[in-house]
């Protein structure tokens, strides 16, 4: 009797002590320690003046930790870290702002976002900020739409794309819905202006403004504000010379980072200020809608004779802006410019 008594005793402590393991874990194995930093991406840098600006950037991730600091750094140096100037911008994942100030007249810096957890401190992209450029004022289209504007050398262009949807006496300018009558617009038995939203989304025009026929471009009664025009091609090149030419100046012209321009956004630091924007294209073969969000497309004056009018390219797979002879049935967006 005794000694089965011992075994039942002995049992019972068997079987309690196993049931504290948790099913299908080992009790020796020990848990991974995730060690990785924060990924962050830096968002444009906007609001241009002489001694500050304003930046950002979007924590996508938190990493192995927390974040428990965020902002923007920046240096004269290409690669700034949190050792430099920087903001304290809060803490956790999503966008943030951030003011950049005490910057020095007439010098070239460099800006990145960051984030910081226990595991280190992760960058987004180095975007160039120069302080050669001056913001100007603002302006107002015939329908009230604001822009705002910017210096570039000797230049003055506004900041956004167009979204008039009047010309500048008053007349409606046509708004086209319909594939098959925006390709029949310009051909030669028709020859009429026209606008559109890309894919008909009002809400498209608010950020990319809207596209344009170039029979609306070069009509006579005119889309600009007073004070203004469509550049032509010539003036576009005296952008794109003052900026380094055609291989350089595509990525100081692009806004910067992935809030309206997809992955990878080659170059893009928008150091000019001008915040070029992928507003892409209306077909003036099918009608349909093409590139938001990869390539912006704009109109100049001039025209290329039988072979349509020259356009400006920008892509976010290069730096380089292209210059092309485009038929003038298609949808570009418009940058208007200060008369001299």
């Amino acid at each position: 009797m005794k000694y089965y008594y011992f075994l039942t005793i002995t049992a019972i402590l068997f079987i309690s002590c196993q049931e504290l393991v948790p099913p299908n874990e080992p009790m020796d194995t020990p848990k991974p320690i995730n060690t990785s930093i924060p990924v962050v991406s830096t968002n444009a840098i906007t609001d241009f003046k002489e001694t500050q600006a304003t930046g950002g950037g979007n924590v996508s991730s938190e990493g192995g930790s927390p974040v428990i600091a965020r902002g923007v750094c920046w240096s004269t140096n290409y690669y700034p870290t949190i050792y430099d100037n920087k903001t304290i911008n809060g803490m956790g994942s999503g966008n943030f702002n951030s003011s950049i100030t005490g910057l020095a007249k007439n010098l070239k810096y460099y800006a990145r976002a960051y984030a910081s957890n226990n595991c280190g401190t992760g960058y987004g992209q180095v975007i160039e900020l120069s302080t050669t450029t001056s913001v100007g004022g603002t302006e107002t289209d015939i329908d009230g739409n604001l822009y705002h504007t910017i210096k570039i050398g000797s230049q003055t262009w506004m900041i956004e794309n167009l979204k008039t949807t009047r010309f500048s006496n008053g007349d409606q300018i046509p708004s086209v819905t319909d594939d098959t009558y925006w390709t029949l617009l310009s051909s030669a038995w028709v020859s009429k202006p026209g606008y559109c939203n890309y894919n008909n989304n009002e809400n498209h025009a608010a950020t990319y403004g809207r596209l344009y026929n170039w029979c609306t471009v070069n009509d006579k009664r005119g889309i600009a504000p007073k004070g203004w025009h469509i550049p032509s091609r010539s003036e576009w090149q005296t952008l794109i010379d003052y900026l380094g030419g055609d291989s350089l100046a595509g990525a100081k012209l692009k806004e910067a980072g992935y809030q309206n321009w997809k992955n990878p956004n080659t170059g893009a630091t928008n150091s000019s200020g001008f915040t070029a924007l992928p507003g892409g294209y209306r077909s003036g073969n099918t009608g349909y809608f093409y590139e938001l969000g990869s390539a912006g497309y704009w109109w100049t004056s001039t025209d290329n004779g039988i072979f349509g009018a020259i356009s400006v390219e920008l892509h976010n797979t290069t730096r380089i802006i292209n210059k092309c002879a485009n038929w003038e049935d298609y949808g570009f967006s418009v940058r208007c410019i200060k008369d001299y």
